[in-house]
């Protein structure tokens, strides 16, 4: 997701503070499509053979991490929600429950503030605000130590993105063929799809996540 960090420029921007996170659903496992702020329920969590023994044990990663001066800082995930919605994700019997509300409004970010990034690529309407939910730090337990994200594959991410209003955000030419997007965002929870070959990634979204990703708990997402 580097890319799509790069270009979109909200990943730093957000909160001031800036921060990233991991979120999507298993198609077909009950956490596929979004439904208000239930992102997934009942999703069964997958544990790679690697997985540590403690972080099979851990139930609560409704924390993310920010780096401050090359120093991470674990922040609650309600400190970025109104707080008369949900805003949690925990796993209870390998079973995976993520709740997440409205963005509060002093996080949203202006897409088209840096339109120098944007080169190449339509963004309509100009003034629309997100509200990234990326899988560059992901969610974490309150240590940080131990994360959970989804992945179809280690060429394949999903992430979450929250828009104001519908928007779209496409490229219009060929010349940067590394980086190519053609997502339609509707208001609310989206699934923003990276889809990687070779060095060129290209980004989609939809309302229900594409079959094979699946929820998993390691120490650290692989890259």
């Amino acid at each position: 997701m580097k890319n799509i960090v790069k270009l979109f420029d909200i990943i730093a921007l957000v909160a001031v503070i800036g921060f990233s996170m991991a979120a999507c659903g298993d198609e077909g496992n009950g956490g596929g499509t979004i439904d208000g702020s239930t992102i997934s329920s009942g999703t069964q969590v997958n544990y790679p053979e690697k997985t540590p023994a403690e972080a099979k044990s851990q139930t609560d990663f409704s924390y993310i991490i920010n780096k401050e001066g090359g120093v991470n800082v674990v922040y609650p995930l309600s400190n970025f929600i109104n707080p008369n919605e949900p805003a949690s994700v925990k796993i209870t019997n390998s079973k995976l429950d993520i709740k997440l509300g409205t963005p509060k409004s002093e996080h949203l970010f202006s897409i088209g503030n840096n339109s120098e990034d944007w080169v190449g690529v339509t963004i309509t309407p100009f003034d629309a605000k997100v509200f990234m939910v990326d899988d560059e730090s992901g969610f974490f337990t309150s240590n940080g130590n131990y994360q959970l994200y989804c992945i179809q594959n280690e060429l394949n991410s999903a992430s979450l993105i929250y828009a104001d209003k519908a928007v779209t955000i496409k490229t219009v030419n060929e010349y940067n063929k590394t980086v190519i997007f053609d997502v339609s965002l509707q208001k609310g929870w989206n699934y923003l799809i990276e889809t990687r070959v070779g060095i060129t990634s290209k980004f989609t979204s939809s309302e229900t996540l594409p079959g094979g990703f699946k929820w998993t708990v390691g120490s650290k997402k692989p890259l």
